[in-house]
């Protein structure tokens, strides 16, 4: 009996685990996040003078508004 018991809890505890599994809303935005800045950290490799670091510099403020908004609007429920 008690070995039905442990096999039955098993079954319910894998069965559980594989249905919690996938990227969680956290992992998700901390992915979007680090592709983002991995990205700028690679425009920014590419810039030698200050003239392209300023065109840069506010390019980047708008780019991460509208990331922040992508980022925040995938995660609000329809």
């Amino acid at each position: 009996m008690k070995k039905l018991t442990l096999a039955i809890a098993a079954v319910m505890v894998a069965f559980v685990m594989t249905s919690c599994g996938g990227d969680s809303p956290k992992e998700k935005i901390m992915k979007a996040t680090d592709e983002f800045f991995t990205q700028a950290e690679k425009e920014l490799q590419n810039i030698t003078n200050g003239d392209d670091f300023m065109a840069h510099f506010y390019q980047f403020e708008d780019d991460k508004q509208s990331f922040l908004q992508n980022v925040f609007a995938d995660l609000t429920p329809p």
